[in-house]
């Protein structure tokens, strides 16, 4: 890796949950999203990773949103970030914090030009805390695994550690089944190719 691209590394690595650094989920979560991060790039789209909403991540999904750890669309996302970044604002400690990332934006892979500009934006704004996830999923398809069958959703923001833990523990669980050349993750998509 060129130098830049350690330092990316690093940050990242450095940035997600504790639970995840402690237990030494963090580098194989950070190798896997860069390498996705850098594909999407190259193939002209979002750089944003992308993950197959196959079906255990539909179900963690579901149960975040069981949970109400979740916020529905893009413009509800940002004033929830805005509001809480405001509230951090005032506090003494949130001056000296460095990045750690406690929210996730899952975007469905159907969003606009005009859409992803706006999705890009607010990432931008709650950098120190919010990383962007891209699910291979239409809006019908991603409403469903969130809401049930007849919902849409193209954006949902996870609001909270412990539901971002769980869904980045999806991920890798998907990015693992890759590596081993295990097709079932991809085998159970939830959308039609």
């Amino acid at each position: 890796m060129r130098r830049s691209e350690d330092d990316e590394w690093a940050a990242l690595a450095a940035a997600w949950p504790r639970a995840l650094i402690e237990s030494g989920a963090a580098e194989r979560i950070t190798d896997d999203w860069l390498s996705r991060t850098r594909q999407a790039a190259r193939d002209g789209q979002p750089a944003w990773p992308r993950y197959v909403l196959d079906r255990p991540l539909a179900e963690v999904l579901f149960e975040v949103r069981r949970a109400r750890r979740v916020v529905r669309g893009l413009e509800a996302a940002g004033e929830k970030l805005d509001r809480e970044q405001a509230a951090l604002s005032r506090t003494p400690a949130a001056q000296s914090r460095g990045r750690r990332v406690s929210r996730l934006l899952l975007l469905g892979a159907d969003g606009s030009p005009r859409f992803y500009r706006q999705a890009e934006k607010l990432a931008e704004r709650h950098l120190d805390r919010l990383a962007v996830v891209v699910v291979e999923a239409d809006e019908d398809a991603l409403g469903a695994a969130l809401y049930g069958e007849g919902k849409r959703v193209r954006a949902v923001l996870i609001d909270h550690k412990d539901a971002v833990i769980a869904l980045l523990e999806g991920l890798m669980w998907q990015s693992e089944c890759d590596e081993a050349g295990n097709t079932s993750g991809t085998e159970q998509s939830l959308v039609s190719e």
